[in-house]
């Protein structure tokens, strides 16, 4: 399980209705959840899915996110300079590690992007080779 914080933030003067959209481009197989905080699962959902799972102890909610394209969340209330804590938690299978992936998280007003965290998920095969490949690269053009 590959674990990636975040924040979502509300804005530094006044409460403003901010959304989340994660996509995702992982490989067939592969699962995605959000952690989010209790409080923010009921907001951002459009109809309680029999898929969340409440996590009781740690007061989240984790739910299901569409592994191969994007999940759009609705637009909920953010507080004033507000900081929430989300997880996403991704599985790919391991006939599919020795390869590179991308997803990432933007948070939107209205129709306007105000931020976003991306990932590359890769084994370390994937990073070593592409190192190597930029040493090399580099040697050339000096």
């Amino acid at each position: 399980m590959i674990r990636q914080p975040f924040l979502m933030a509300g804005a530094f003067d006044e409460a403003r209705k901010m959304r989340l959209e994660v996509t995702m481009r992982l490989p067939r197989g592969a699962k995605a959840q959000l952690r989010v905080p209790e409080h923010l699962a009921e907001g951002i959902q459009r109809i309680r899915s029999p898929f969340m799972k409440l996590e009781r102890k740690k007061r989240t909610v984790l739910v299901p996110l569409n592994p191969h394209g994007r999940t759009r969340f609705c637009d909920v209330m953010m507080p004033a300079k507000v900081r929430y804590e989300l997880e996403l938690l991704i599985s790919i299978p391991k006939e599919a590690r020795n390869r590179s992936y991308l997803g990432w998280a933007a948070q939107l007003e209205g129709e306007q992007e105000l931020g976003r965290v991306t990932w590359q998920f890769a084994s370390k095969d994937v990073f070593e080779k592409r190192d190597a490949h930029l040493k090399r690269f580099m040697k050339r053009n000096r």
